[in-house]
Formats: C-alpha cells, structure tokens, sequence
C-alpha cells in the first residue's frame, strides 16, 4: 500500500506492505453543516449584533495570529469585517510573540487586512506588527508567580478587543487559544521568557486549560500564568474571539463570541476531531502537516511534542519535516540549535532556575532521543547540521522503511500525518 505524508509544499510516498501498518493517524476534521451560512450570515446572528452595538464609537483592538499558524483568512475575513463598521478606530496587531515579525509570511497577513479595510471603507484604523524586542511597553505589574506584565502600548488605547484564533493542541500552553494573542503574543520577551519556564513544570501539558469545560483538565500552571497576566492587561474591557478549526486555508468549524465561552467550545471540538488514544508503536513515520508547520525545525519539533508518546521506549522515527526557513529565527539559534548541540547529558542538566527562552526546546528533543535508538529526519537542512544536533539525515525515507522490515519483517509502523494539530495518548 502507498501512503503519502505531507512534506513543505509536496508529498513524500511511502510504499509499506499492509501487515507492517501499525495505524495512520490523522485529524479527523468534517464541516460542520451549518458553518457556511453562519459565516455569510455572521452578523444576523445575536452574538454578532451584541458585537457591533459594543464598538459602536469605541475603539476596537483586533489581535491577529502570526504567520507561522494557520487560519482561514480567505473565508473568515470578509464575513468578520462586515461587523466592523461603526467603530471608532480599529488597530490590527499580528501577534507574533517571541517569533520573527518581518517575515514574507507577516507581510501578507498585513495586506490581506488592507484589502479588506479598503474593501469596507474603513478610515481610521492601524496595522501593525508586534515586535517583542523593540516595541512600546507598559507596565502591568507580576503575576503571582513572578512574571512581569510588559506588554505593547497600543494596547491602551482600545475598548474593546476581539481575537483571531485557530485552536489545536499546544504542547506546552495547552491549546492555541485567545489568552495566547496577548500573552505572549503582544508581550515583551522578558514575559515570554519567565512565563515559559513553567515548560518544567509537567502539569504544563497538551489538552488541558483553566477555560476547559472539564474539571480534571484545568490544572495547568503555565496557562493559568498566561490567563492571569491577560487579565492584568485587559482589566474590565471586554474580550471576543472567533475561533476556527481548519486546515490548509479550509474552514471546518467555527465559532464568535466572548472569548471564554467560544474558546470553552472550541477545546471541546478539537478533543473531539484530533485527539487519539494509540497503542504505541515500535516505529513511527511523523510529519508536522507541509507548510506552514514544517517551515523550519524549531516550528515543526511541535510535532514531535504532541506525538511522541505513541513510540515505545527503544523505538524509531522518521520525521519529515522539509524546513525551508532553516533551523529558527536568528534570535532563536543560540539557546536552540546551539544547546542541541551540546552533549546529551548537558542539555538534560538544565534546571529551571537556569532557563533561557527557546531552551526549553533542546531540552524536550533531548529528552526524545535520549530514549529513541535512532532520530531519522528528511529535510532540506544540510546533513551536517542535523547530524550535528543527534540527528540521522536521510534523503530518501523509503530506504529507512525498508530497513526497518529488513531488519524484522514483523515490524509495526505508525503513520501519523497533520501531527502539529494532533494529540496522541498511550492507551492504558
């Protein structure tokens, strides 16, 4: 049987005999089938028409996702700015948190927002990107555990604030969720960085949020650090959100409201469509979803964090990830690709009190394939970098499969495909 597995912009096959398949994993996304007339008749809908009565005359903040996540611009835009007019002023923020902001890839979000102002007519507004190194900071003050509140100024000036987000699992904070376009989205790198070592911390976890509707899924400290310095910023100025599941620019689910309760549904939705309990495997083919999600390795590792614990102990994996953009953002190089680098036993050493932010990367890979016999990888990084950081480069990914049933014509393989919006389990 032939499997493909996206890779960039491409596909890469795998032949597999059909004894040696394990599983092929997913995200099991179908349209809702009232989604599309809930998008073109966004704003005959109540919670749209309690909207638009809020930013009558008031100063609307909208905070957008940066160019490394993916959303549904192209059908959620035209719909969402119909309920703009009547605003007094619109600022649109791409929250790009610790990442880049001057990417071709930002730049775009940026034009496709122009085009729909022009498209509505809108006059006063302002579009920018945040920058978490050279913005206009305030002073929101710490947060119980420490963390300082410094966040963009322009934040000051709204009423009201409306999100844009496509919710999946985050490996670390949970989910992608509303409380992430503030904090760290809008936020000063000194925020990010002390928030972000609670990653130590193993409560800090995919699939669990104090928004979440269960009760046994709230307890996570990393996010409730987040929610308590959004709400330090925000103070008593209302929050919505519209909220999608999607993929590749296609629209699955969607849902507009004040931010906790479509956030809340949101959760329960990407539980349902992308989450998996799996029998782990011996060997495990992952690949983060093509672009963007694979478009460099510091992006696609998210992969490897929300699938790993379907490969036993002892096991293998071949991660395609095409990585066009190389291994990060320049800034991230030094307590990323450098700390990788470093002995095994090194990176494990670090301890919290020691954290640097991107750090937390290294030390999670290393965690990996200190337990794996063998990290493949298919990439467009050069071999040297990779076998540099305890990787095995390949360029064919066929020639790993077929060395894995040489080596025992029993093998089990999983196939898991679209991984950057998954969460796997080990059934118990």
């Amino acid at each position: 049987m032939d499997i493909s597995l996206q890779y960039g912009r491409e596909q890469v096959k795998i032949y597999l005999p059909s004894e040696n398949l394990a599983g092929w994993i997913r995200p099991r996304l179908q349209t809702e089938s009232s989604l599309q007339d809930s998008l073109v008749n966004l704003s005959a809908r109540v919670e749209a028409a309690d909207f638009m009565k809020q930013i009558q005359q008031r100063r609307l903040c909208v905070l957008l996702p940066d160019g490394t996540r993916d959303f549904p611009w192209n059908v959620a835009l035209p719909p969402l700015f119909s309920l703009f007019r009547g605003a007094a002023h619109i600022s649109f923020i791409v929250c790009t948190g610790t990442h880049t902001a001057e990417t071709q890839e930002n730049r775009a979000i940026l034009d496709k927002i122009l085009k729909q102002i022009r498209r509505i007519g809108l006059f006063s507004y302002d579009a920018v990107l945040h920058d978490c190194r050279i913005a206009q900071f305030a002073d929101a003050g710490k947060t119980a555990f420490g963390t300082p509140i410094l966040y963009n100024k322009l934040l000051n000036k709204a009423d009201i604030f409306l999100t844009l987000n496509d919710v999946r699992f985050h490996y670390f904070a949970g989910y992608s969720n509303p409380v992430k376009n503030f904090v760290p989205g809008v936020c000063a790198f000194e925020t990010a960085e002390k928030n972000h070592s609670l990653t130590f911390d193993p409560r800090s976890r995919y699939g669990a949020h104090p928004w979440h509707p269960r009760a046994d899924r709230r307890d996570h400290p990393l996010a409730a650090d987040l929610l308590e310095a959004m709400n330090q910023i925000v103070r008593s100025r209302p929050v919505w959100s519209l909220v999608t599941l999607s993929d590749k620019g296609k629209l699955y689910w969607a849902r507009f409201g004040p931010a906790q309760e479509a956030a809340a549904q949101a959760f329960v939705k990407a539980d349902q469509c992308t989450e998996y309990f799996v029998q782990p495997a011996e060997r495990m083919i992952v690949s983060p979803g093509g672009h963007p999600e694979d478009g460099d390795l510091y992006i696609a590792q998210r992969a490897l964090e929300l699938t790993q614990c379907a490969l036993e102990d002892g096991g293998e994996i071949l991660f395609l990830a095409a990585c066009p953009n190389g291994i990060g953002g320049r800034h991230t190089i030094e307590n990323f690709y450098n700390k990788l680098a470093a002995p095994l036993d090194t990176i494990l050493a670090e301890k919290p009190a020691q954290y640097k932010l991107y750090s937390h990367k290294p030390y999670r890979f290393a965690q990996l394939i200190r337990r794996l016999r063998a990290f493949h990888i298919h990439s467009q990084l050069d071999d040297r970098i990779l076998s540099a950081i305890h990787m095995r480069p390949t360029k064919n990914p066929q020639a790993v499969v077929n060395g894995w049933i040489d080596e025992n014509p029993l093998v089990k393989i999983l196939f898991v495909d679209g991984a950057n919006k998954l969460a796997l389990h080990p059934k118990t």
